[in-house]
């Protein structure tokens, strides 16, 4: 075999192996962007579930002649949780 033509297989190696190692990495973060999403639904439904329990409850915080419902506060407490974690 030719010099040239050893160069261009150990090349052809290297550019498999870079290959390899990008797609690799790729799976890595696709595997971590979908616990993120699991993790987020399973927050998402955590929510839901206590706005629904507290509506059905009927609690809430009396201040003179208003009352403001604990519901109200879950949805800001949940932005509030989400825009600190990003």
């Amino acid at each position: 075999m030719s010099y040239d033509r050893k160069i261009r297989e150990e090349r052809a190696k290297q550019v498999i192996e870079v290959w390899k190692t990008i797609v690799g990495v790729q799976m890595h973060f696709n595997e971590i962007g979908m616990r993120i999403r699991g993790l987020f639904i399973t927050i998402l439904l955590a929510l839901l579930a206590s706005i629904g329990f507290l509506l059905d409850k009927r609690l809430g915080l009396q201040l003179f002649s208003i009352t403001i419902q604990f519901a109200v506060f879950v949805p800001l407490i949940g932005v509030l949780a989400a825009s600190l974690s990003i």
